[in-house]
């Protein structure tokens, strides 16, 4: 009956031609994988700590600041941490992050 033909073609030629024999005869396969693009619109909104936390800007902080005492606008200017499901969304989004 013979090989299998998948398409018109030989099915173990494409295999054999994805596989590169090194000096020590061990297959190293060929095939590379897609590059997982960044979504920008997050990276630029969230940051990484360097333990994996994911951090946030404040909102508020922009105009209205007659409005806000002191200690508002103070506390606005730090950053803070984001929940578990932001979270989950940011490393989705941004996978060369983490």
């Amino acid at each position: 009956m013979g090989v299998p033909s998948f398409g018109g073609t030989s099915f173990f030629p494409s295999i054999i031609n994805r596989i590169r024999f090194t000096s020590s005869a061990q297959p190293v396969c060929l095939h590379v994988f897609p590059m997982i693009k960044t979504r920008k619109s997050i990276a630029k909104k969230f940051k990484v700590t360097g333990t994996g936390k994911v951090l946030r800007r404040t909102p508020g902080k922009r105009h209205f600041l007659r409005n806000k005492t002191v200690k508002q606008k103070r506390r606005m200017g730090q950053d803070k941490s984001c929940s578990a499901g932001v979270t989950r969304f940011v490393k989705i989004g941004c996978p060369n992050k983490f």
